[in-house]
């Protein structure tokens, strides 16, 4: 509707909403992902050069060919790069045994860094019981005696202050075998849970510890908590208990109780009780921290080891099989002398399958990248793993490298273990010399891995002449030579199978790109050109259109729609990526009530046919030659 009345002669403005243009992706970020020296693990970073590689991931490697990879990326025309470190530095640890003998390990400690440096920490391990922390050791109550000068069923009075000797939760007798629980006193009264027999004079005692008893009164016992372990001695008698909670002086120790019997009688030595922590010493190439003291392996207590170990150092992990030892074999044994961390290493020795995936699946996140190198890394199924990573995300093109040293028949029988049906890889072969980067006198060479220096190919290409440019026929900068040759008639063997050649032609110093092919089967996907001109061209219109999400569905926007795309194919079209002299011939679009009736628009949908003919790259140039007879109008 107009926004105003044309009711008096003039000149009237109408507003209409404008529909803004399609703008292409970018086709020339490529992400390498790879062992580093340095860096996050699984992390995606940009790098704009070599330099800022170097100093986020470090230099070269031995056995990973990502920095010469990324080198050679930019050596070759690219501009943006994404790095992605696989595996990481590998962690110092150590095992500290339990204190009871074959049990395995109570904990393990890692250096809180990654990397060899980590091997320089120290740890010790010492008793440092809380109990006894005084001069007055801790005990259990015995003295508590009092004269009964009266009973009434479960309540007793005792003569003068006795009662105030007794407490809630005494287990108590009256020399008779027969026990009872104190539930409360009050005054010169004791309530027992039950009546006990009671004599003339009889005396109120604590009564003995037995086999499985869980209560008991214990005096000095200040630092005793849930989750002590409480160590109970008398003469030759002893036992470890786990304590399960704490009221005042009463002990409730864990089930199934008390495994030995205690005598607590006026004549009976007293019952000692000493406790079972733990401290822990670190020390790292700062030098020795403060020491982590009366350390316990139990998560009720308030000094739990992986808790309170907050170290600059190391973290503290419980073992991957927590021990089913007794509470004893619940804390590390003593140390005779510092324990050195092992095992770190700058870069691992080798990656699980599961890191690389770890690595693909953080790259996914990535909008940007549009091209997936894997250096060096030859094993068919991280490749196809590779593979299946741009097809899902149908964004990127994954460039790959045949093995190392491989033959024809080796490269043939490689490329028989990938699958892509839609095209979204391209493999090379062979790989390429350089000058040996470790070599300071320039004069050695090395063989290395071609996809870096093909990404940066396809990067350079794609911003000279478009992404519908074959990336082919391109000198590999910094190149020295190749690691094999390869002949004409070895090259249709590859082609045949979609293996993309790099060749040395006499007059060109440096190797060039033979090759433009995908690992498609499917003709529609054989060039390397087509497949990602396509996926340009699908997220460009994909990004482009969001704004038409939750407009009304109606044949005002169904106009919009085919003008923002026939626009953006338009100018695809005019830069040479569509074949055709005219626009008729290079693409359609349409969008119309035929292929968006009722029962699609019910459901929320709307749909743009788009058509378009990519031009194709001239792979054999055949020129026809003929003898003619001198007369122009012969012909041949």
């Amino acid at each position: 509707m107009p926004d105003h009345q044309t009711l008096a002669p003039g000149v009237h403005i109408e507003r209409i909403e404008p529909t803004g243009p399609i703008v292409g992706v970018g086709t020339s970020v490529a992400a390498f992902l790879g062992l580093a020296r340095a860096g996050e693990d699984a992390t995606p970073r940009p790098v704009f050069g070599w330099d800022e590689f170097v100093e986020r991931f470090g230099g070269p490697v031995e056995g990973s060919h990502l920095a010469t990879a990324v080198r050679g990326f930019f050596d070759n025309g690219g501009t943006t790069a994404w790095v992605v470190r696989v595996g990481g530095a590998v962690r110092s640890e150590i095992g500290l045994a339990a204190a009871e003998a074959d049990t395995g390990d109570a904990l393990r400690l890692r250096a809180r860094e990654p990397g060899a440096p980590g091997d320089a920490i120290t740890v010790t391990v010492h008793d440092d019981p809380v109990l006894p922390a005084g001069a007055t050791p801790a005990a259990v109550v015995r003295r508590a005696t009092g004269t009964v000068a009266s009973a009434d069923g479960r309540t007793l009075t005792l003569d003068d202050d006795h009662a105030s000797r007794f407490a809630r939760g005494d287990t108590v007798t009256t020399g008779t075998s027969a026990t009872a629980v104190v539930v409360r006193t009050a005054a010169d009264t004791v309530v027992l849970d039950r009546a006990l027999e009671v004599g003339s004079n009889a005396t109120l005692r604590i009564a003995d510890l037995t086999v499985g008893q869980r209560s008991f009164r214990v005096e000095n016992g200040a630092g005793v908590e849930a989750g002590t372990v409480l160590h109970l001695a008398q003469d030759a008698t002893a036992e470890d208990v786990l304590v399960d909670g704490v009221a005042g002086d009463l002990v409730t120790v864990a089930a199934p109780g008390l495994a030995e019997t205690y005598a607590l009688g006026s004549s009976a030595k007293p019952v000692g009780l000493s406790t079972a922590e733990f401290a822990l010493g670190v020390s790292g190439p700062a030098g020795p921290e403060p020491e982590f003291r009366h350390l316990s392996m139990d998560p009720r207590h308030s000094r739990y080891a992986p808790r309170v170990v907050v170290s600059d150092n190391v973290v503290v992990d419980l073992p991957d099989e927590p021990t089913t030892a007794g509470p004893a074999g619940r804390r590390p044994a003593s140390t005779s002398a510092p324990q050195s961390l092992t095992g770190g290493e700058d870069v691992p020795a080798s990656v699980a399958p599961e890191a690389w995936d770890r690595a693909l699946t953080a790259l996914a996140g990535v909008d940007e990248v549009s091209i997936v190198c894997l250096p060096g890394v030859v094993e068919p199924d991280l490749q196809q793993v590779a593979i299946d990573h741009c097809q899902t995300l149908a964004d990127r093109f994954a460039i790959l490298d045949a093995p190392a040293g491989a033959d024809i028949t080796g490269a043939v029988a490689h490329r028989a273990e990938l699958s892509s049906p839609n095209g979204y890889a391209a493999l090379y072969h062979p790989w390429i010399e350089i000058v040996d980067p470790a070599d300071r006198t320039g004069r050695g060479r090395v063989h290395v891995p071609p996809s870096g220096h093909l990404a940066g190919i396809y990067a350079g290409s794609d911003a000279r002449r478009g992404v519908h440019k074959a990336p082919a026929n391109e000198v590999v900068a910094r190149a020295t030579g190749l690691a094999s040759t390869v002949v004409e008639a070895e090259q249709a063997m590859l082609n045949q199978k979609g293996i993309n050649a790099l060749r040395t032609f006499p007059g060109r110093s440096q190797p060039v790109v033979w090759g433009a092919r995908t690992i498609a089967d499917e003709t529609a996907w054989r060039y390397v050109p087509v497949r990602r001109l396509m996926l340009f061209l699908e997220e460009s219109i994909q990004e482009g259109l969001r704004w038409a999400v939750f407009e009304t569905n109606d044949p005002v926007l169904w106009k919009r729609l085919e003008r923002s795309v026939g626009e953006f194919l338009d100018r695809v079209w005019k830069s040479g990526a569509l074949f055709g002299t005219s626009a008729e011939q290079a693409y359609y679009v349409r969008v119309d009530e035929q292929i968006n009736p009722p029962a699609r628009r019910e459901v929320g949908e709307v749909v743009v046919e788009v058509g378009v003919a990519p031009v194709r790259p001239a792979e054999f140039v055949i020129v026809r030659i003929g003898i003619g007879t001198g007369d122009p109008g012969s012909g041949n």
